[in-house]
């Protein structure tokens, strides 16, 4: 018969591979990459991750976190353009992130506040998508529970929770003891994807300055 053909079943298999592997070659790939540097899963492993996470679309201006809530969920940016920012306590918007996956950068894909993971206390940050964005969501608890036994999948969010850290506190000790035009030349250097990516207003709360401030600095520094 038909089904017990060689090539029919040679076809079966094929059409079985790319629905195995589909998942992970089209929105996981960056992920997978990154992952890949720290440690080894089995596609078996990677296939069962793949399936806890849905696909949500944000609009340009959509709020994709919301503050006042305890972070128990992970983010993967698949696609756009996201900032990360918190109010301080004068009302004013502080950004403390941008996050892009384009064709042309990847940079801070993984969204979320670290703190409110670990610490299981209420986040204070918010993330707003700035293009339209493509955001794979899913529950930390039931990637855990999924990976209770894995060393692997241990070490990872081991390596990845320092590294995470460890950014934060150098994007604080860059503009630590500089004053507002340095920090702006800083942030030129260090960060020169939020000259092109950020509104004038959202790249002054980088700063800690207000808009006409920044509008001075650039004046100066173009003298």
């Amino acid at each position: 018969m038909l089904r017990n053909h060689p090539y029919f079943i040679y076809i079966l298999l094929k059409l079985k591979y790319k629905i195995l592997h589909y998942p992970i070659r089209s929105f996981m790939h960056k992920y997978k990459q990154y992952i890949d540097t720290k440690v080894s899963l089995s596609l078996e492993d990677w296939q069962k991750l793949s399936q806890l996470y849905t696909l949500q679309i944000y609009q340009k201006g959509d709020t994709i976190i919301t503050a006042n809530n305890v972070c128990n969920y992970s983010y993967y940016l698949s696609q756009g353009i996201a900032r990360s920012y918190f109010i301080n306590e004068n009302y004013t918007e502080i950004t403390c992130g941008v996050h892009i996956h384009d064709k042309d950068n990847t940079n801070d894909i993984v969204l979320g506040d670290i703190k409110s993971i670990l610490t299981q206390e209420t986040s204070n940050i918010y993330c707003e998508s700035l293009s339209t964005c493509h955001v794979y969501i899913a529950k930390l608890e039931n990637i855990h529970q999924l990976f209770y036994d894995n060393i692997e999948w241990t070490n990872f969010v081991k390596v990845s929770t320092q590294e995470r850290l460890v950014k934060t506190l150098q994007y604080q000790q860059i503009f630590a003891g500089l004053n507002a035009t340095q920090r702006y030349i800083k942030l030129q250097e260090e960060y020169p994807h939020y000259e092109k990516t950020l509104t004038s207003y959202q790249l002054a709360s980088v700063l800690g300055i207000t808009p006409q401030s920044l509008s001075r600095i650039r004046t100066q520094l173009q003298r």
